[in-house]
């Protein structure tokens, strides 16, 4: 029985239009004994149709930014929803999140609860930050997609101080990159309009 191997030059980490040497390794001669020939043993192939990751902050369209940042905030509203007239919600902004070589974007927002009590003569003033993140998000992203995929919502608890309030915009951020950021990786954290 023929054996066949095969030997890519590469067959990791790899990009549309790159080149992947293919070399067919076999047994020369049970391949004389079945009569076989092969007319090459290696053959260049060109890598296409796989999807683009985005690298980089400046990668991702600003529609899926938008449609992302539009889709947390509803989230976030839905999960403070409350019948309770005294109680209301304001998201105050938020910020985009991108590791580098990482398939997750992810939005922190900011959220503001007041709530006013009958025996309290001024209001309770909370401050929430949520992160949300969808994971394996490529160039084949698009509006229609970011619906279908699963919001991964958490607490955020920011280095910023007791009084989170007041904390500047430069501060917020660097909590976001000291928080979501590991050795290997960094965080591109980019405040939303």
């Amino acid at each position: 029985m023929l054996s066949v191997d095969y030997e890519y030059s590469q067959d990791s980490g790899l990009s549309n239009g790159d080149v992947v040497t293919v070399t067919v390794n076999y047994s020369e001669p049970m391949a004389n004994k079945l009569r076989l020939r092969f007319p090459s043993t290696t053959k260049d192939i060109t890598v296409s149709g796989l999807a683009k990751r985005f690298k980089n902050p400046n990668d991702v369209p600003s529609s899926v930014i938008d449609t992302l940042k539009t889709n947390c905030m509803e989230e976030r509203q839905s999960i403070f929803r409350n019948d309770d007239e005294s109680y209301t919600i304001t998201d105050l902004g938020g910020y985009f999140v991108k590791k580098d070589n990482s398939d997750t974007l992810g939005v922190v927002i900011k959220t503001e609860a007041v709530e006013q009590y009958f025996w309290e003569s001024e209001p309770q003033h909370s401050y929430y930050y949520t992160f949300y993140s969808i994971d394996n998000v490529n160039n084949t992203l698009s509006k229609e997609k970011l619906k279908e995929y699963e919001y991964h919502p958490s607490e955020v608890n920011l280095a910023i101080g007791a009084d989170v309030s007041n904390a500047s915009e430069a501060d917020i951020e660097n909590a976001i990159q000291q928080l979501y950021s590991s050795e290997n990786k960094t965080v591109d954290v980019t405040k939303l309009d």
